[in-house]
């Protein structure tokens, strides 16, 4: 997970709704960057679990089209999809996953 929130306060959401258990890996700032947050993500996979990611197998889901130009730019060929616009139930994510 990529959130521009400030950590503890996504922490404790997590953890009052029971949701911190489906994240194997949390990125929360507070700063809008979200590049630099998958970036993290995909570092962390990398060199801490020893997986190896490419762009073209990132799915990012976001509610705001404006962090899709610098995601693709700075990570390449990432699969972006803006919440309720190109998808309008969270179930509908998995149709995006192959």
């Amino acid at each position: 997970m990529a959130t521009w929130n400030f950590p503890h306060k996504t922490t404790a959401v997590l953890k009052a709704l029971e949701l911190e258990k489906y994240f194997d890996i949390i990125i929360s700032r507070d700063y809008p960057f979200k590049f630099i947050m998958i970036t993290e993500i995909l570092n962390n996979l990398r060199y801490e679990k020893n997986i190896i990611i490419k762009p073209e197998e990132v799915l990012f889901v976001d509610d705001r089209r404006i962090h899709f130009g610098n995601v693709w730019l700075y990570l390449g060929n990432v699969k972006c999809v803006e919440m309720w616009k190109d998808i309008h139930d969270h179930k509908e994510i998995f149709s995006f996953i192959n």
